[in-house]
């Protein structure tokens, strides 16, 4: 079992473990599908219904195995 623990010399902690995979996995994701990063996620703010924020559906399935153990080994 791998686990991961703070590095308390560097500042290194789980949430920036997190971002720099996400990044790993975005970068490498618009290379192979030629997808600008942008349009991978974003962001969209307004006062219409169409706020929110989007994710291309391999980066959605990405997040969820993040979110939940249970669906990464699904």
């Amino acid at each position: 079992m791998l686990v991961l623990f703070p590095c308390q010399s560097c500042n290194f902690t789980a949430d920036n473990y997190a971002m720099l995979v996400s990044k790993s996995f975005i970068d490498s994701l618009s290379a192979a599908q030629n997808i600008v990063r942008a349009d991978l996620v974003f962001t969209m703010m307004g006062g219409n219904y169409e706020q929110g924020t989007w994710m291309h559906k391999d980066v959605a399935i990405e997040f969820a195995r993040w979110l939940s153990p249970d669906f990464a080994i699904w």
